[in-house]
């Protein structure tokens, strides 16, 4: 409810372009026996740990599979094949615009029989080159956000730091905000961000400045891409900022 309200919102102000990005994740991964080989055609179900949704794919060749589109939050994933234990992983934390890695091994035995591990977030990504911060919900209700207002989330962002309203890059561009602070990346100016609203471009028409800051509580997280951003991203020198509503679960 709360992002059909918040994209509502969006259309009556007039303020959404045409352009917008993709506010999935995804999870890849390679499956192996007990004794180092790749296993092709094994079936690895991907459910989500909240709606209870699940998807499933078959691993390549290779013994890799990749499953995109998937709705932000936490899963468990799970490999299985004729005579081996099921292997699963729980507590897949996907965010938006990341791909979640998981690599199982399979060891012999019956197919009732679950192996189950703990999922642990890879301290380097090899998956992509982008440098991205994900501030998620119990982040951006816990911390003493300035003014209460979602921009203040940002500031977790490696060289991000906040100017106040009315800079001078606004003031010589003419275009001013109307209430609040405004953020500025790597030295930039305030004026060289971009601002999506779960995936939806959303920017005064000045081109320079956000839409519009939703209620904390309606916030689920709050990614910023700084650097060596994909292809999807274009048209910010400074920080592309993509704010993703709650949505309901089980």
């Amino acid at each position: 409810m709360a992002r059909i309200y918040l994209h509502c919102v969006l259309l009556a102000c007039g303020v959404i372009s045409l352009h917008s990005q993709e506010i999935t994740g995804s999870i890849s991964g390679e499956i192996r026996d007990s004794t180092g080989a790749v296993m092709p055609g094994v079936r690895v179900t991907v459910r989500n740990m909240e709606t209870n949704v699940a998807k499933s794919v078959l691993t390549g060749p290779s013994g890799t599979y990749r499953m995109p589109f998937i709705i932000f939050g936490r899963y468990s994933v799970s490999a299985e094949s004729t005579g081996f234990k099921v292997s699963r992983a729980e507590n897949v934390q996907v965010s938006t615009s990341e791909e979640a890695r998981v690599d199982l091994a399979l060891s012999v035995g019956e197919v009732n029989e679950t192996v189950t591990v703990e999922a642990r977030e890879a301290l380097l990504k090899t998956e992509e080159a982008t440098v991205s911060t994900t501030v998620d919900q119990r982040m951006v209700t816990d911390l003493p956000l300035v003014g209460r207002q979602i921009i203040a989330a940002t500031l977790l962002a490696p060289g991000a730091y906040f100017v106040n309203n009315n800079s001078k890059a606004q003031r010589d561009s003419g275009f001013v905000r109307r209430n609040g602070v405004s953020l500025s990346v790597n030295g930039l100016t305030d004026l060289s961000n971009k601002f999506y609203y779960d995936g939806i471009e959303g920017m005064n028409f000045d081109g320079g400045t956000r839409a519009f800051d939703p209620s904390l509580e309606a916030v689920q997280e709050v990614k910023v891409l700084v650097n060596s951003n994909s292809a999807e991203y274009g048209g910010a020198a400074g920080a592309t900022v993509n704010i993703v509503t709650r949505s309901g679960t089980n």
